[in-house]
C-alpha cells in the first residue's frame, strides 16, 4: 500500500488491504477494529483496472487452453484412425503373403508331379513316347488338336528323325 495503517506502522508489519473488509490483512487476522488504512479513489481505480486486465488474460488463457485441448483431441482421433488403417492394411498384406506362399507351394507341388510324370514317360521302353513327351509349358500348345491325333502312329519324320520336304505348288 502507499500508506500503512497506524498499527502496521508501529509494529513494522506489511499492510495489505483485505478487499472484502476494507481493512488491512494484519488487522483482520488480529481482529483489530481500529484499522485506519485509507485507499484513495485513484488507487481503487488502478486496482480495479488491474483486476479487469488479469481476468481478461485469464479468460483468454482458458479459451486458448480449451482450443488447444480440442485440437489435441482431434489430432489424437486422426492418429488413432490412421493407426487402425495401418493395422488393417498390415493384416491384409500378411493374409495376401500367406496366400501367395500357399499358392507357390501348390505350384511347386504341381511342377514336381508333372516332372515326375515326364521322367516316368521318358524312361518307358517305347522310344516314340519318350520323344513326344512335352513339358507342362508346351502342353497348352496342343489345345485344339483332336484327341485321336495321339492315338494314331506318329508321322514318319518324328520317328525317323528325317527331314520333311515341303513342295510349294504354284497356283
Amino acid at each position: 500500500m502507499v500508506r500503512k495503517c497506524s498499527r502496521c506502522r508501529k509494529e513494522g508489519l506489511a499492510c495489505r488491504v483485505h478487499i472484502s473488509s476494507g481493512k488491512c490483512s494484519a488487522c483482520v487476522r488480529s481482529n483489530c477494529k481500529d484499522c485506519d488504512v485509507r485507499i484513495s479513489e485513484r488507487e481503487w481505480t488502478r486496482l480495479r483496472e488491474q483486476r479487469r486486465k488479469l481476468e481478461e488474460k485469464r479468460e483468454a488463457a482458458r479459451a486458448a487452453r480449451v482450443a488447444a485441448r480440442s485440437a489435441l483431441e482431434r489430432a489424437l482421433s486422426e492418429t488413432r484412425r490412421a493407426q487402425e488403417e495401418v493395422d488393417t492394411l498390415c493384416a491384409r498384406e500378411h493374409r495376401l503373403e500367406q496366400e501367395m506362399d500357399q499358392l507357390e507351394r501348390r505350384e511347386a507341388e504341381a511342377i514336381s508331379v508333372e516332372a515326375s510324370a515326364l521322367e516316368e514317360l521318358t524312361e518307358e521302353s517305347d522310344p516314340v513316347v519318350g520323344e513326344l513327351a512335352l513339358s507342362p509349358f508346351t502342353m497348352s500348345l496342343t489345345h485344339g488338336v483332336p484327341d485321336d491325333f495321339w492315338d494314331s502312329s506318329p508321322p514318319e519324320f518324328l520317328v525317323s528323325g528325317g527331314t520333311v520336304s515341303a513342295e510349294v505348288g504354284s497356283s
